[in-house]
């Protein structure tokens, strides 16, 4: 009687629960880039100018708070808000209660900054708006950072498509997971995402540096 050929060891396929959790985990990827985009656009346009009220806000003062974020101490942050008059270019819109927060820095009473207000443009003493200070380094930081979360849209596709879990007990080598999807179009589509979204990211950050 013939002997059978040997056959190499297959893997087993992972269990339907880390695989359903792998594929909810990708999907969570996937709504994270979309969301992330949608920000980082919208805040984006509106510091390049594209949407919005353009205009100038008048600083008429500034308060500092500071937060912290361990018992020991050890992280303590400090924001900066500052508050005064916004005018739009055409003259037609004025906010009186008009804010701006900048991160760290501090403005002297009377600086005249440039910047972009994000709400609908209603009543002089409304202050359910926003303000964003217009600036082609801050565009190019927000569209570097729309183009960044792409990368996390392609993890998601791969994870979405393998059903394989990124972290936890189940947790699956990304080289594993890259390998997977290889047998698809999904490993393709990745690449071209990533790639496209580097690409964008490093123009948008180098423009605005440049501009």
């Amino acid at each position: 009687m013939a002997q059978a050929p040997f056959a190499p060891p297959t893997a087993s396929p992972a269990p339907e629960g880390p695989r359903v959790l792998g594929r909810a985990a990708g999907a969570g990827f996937l709504l994270l880039a979309l969301l992330a985009a949608a920000f980082t656009a919208y805040q984006g346009a509106n510091t390049v100018g594209w949407i919005g009220t353009h205009g100038e806000l008048t600083v008429q003062s500034c308060d500092t708070s500071h937060t912290t974020t361990s018992r020991a101490r050890r992280h303590n942050s400090r924001h900066v808000t500052c508050y005064g008059t916004f005018v739009s270019d055409d003259g037609k819109t004025r906010d009186i209660n008009a804010q701006i927060e900048d991160g760290k820095r501090r403005y002297p009473g009377g600086t005249e900054l440039s910047v972009q207000r994000t709400g609908a443009p209603t009543l002089s003493t409304d202050t359910d708006t926003s303000y964003v200070i217009t600036a082609p380094y801050r565009a190019g930081g927000w569209f570097a950072g729309f183009f960044g979360s792409w990368l996390v849209f392609a993890l998601g596709l791969l994870y979405v498509t393998t059903g394989h879990l990124p972290a936890g007990r189940n947790k699956v080598p990304f080289s594993t997971t890259w390998d997977a999807a290889g047998r698809g179009r999904a490993r393709t589509a990745a690449i071209v995402v990533s790639v496209a979204g580097l690409a964008g990211a490093a123009v948008s950050f180098l423009l605005g540096l440049v501009l």
